[in-house]
């Protein structure tokens, strides 16, 4: 793989941005899917509700499968004080336990 030497100096000084996130597998799509429009979908929104940022469930994804449940990420846009001519985008990371029908929100790590 040959690297311009503009990405190379960005990733030396840390400010390579990927411009993809990297493919993910058909079940985490399958998941992601039943979180938007499937039986996961009410979970999503009630939680959605209860959170004091404006969250978009309908664009929630799936980043994570695991034993304990699913890692998601429901986006969300805010005005900060200083910057009011555009919002900022940020995401709420929490984790869904399908089990016991519960999303617990986590900090973003």
């Amino acid at each position: 793989m040959i690297l311009s030497a503009s990405t190379t100096a960005q990733r030396l000084i840390g400010t390579h941005i990927v411009d993809s996130d990297p493919p993910s597998s058909p079940l985490v799509f399958w998941l992601q899917d039943q979180c938007r429009i499937g039986p996961l979908a009410p979970l999503v929104h009630a939680f959605s509700k209860t959170q004091p940022e404006p969250l978009d469930p309908k664009l929630v994804r799936v980043v994570e499968v695991s034993a304990q449940g699913l890692k998601i990420l429901i986006p969300c846009k805010m005005f900060e004080r200083e910057c009011l001519e555009k919002p900022m985008e940020t995401e709420v990371v929490a984790w869904l336990d399908p089990k016991k029908m519960q999303i617990t929100r986590t900090l973003l790590v």
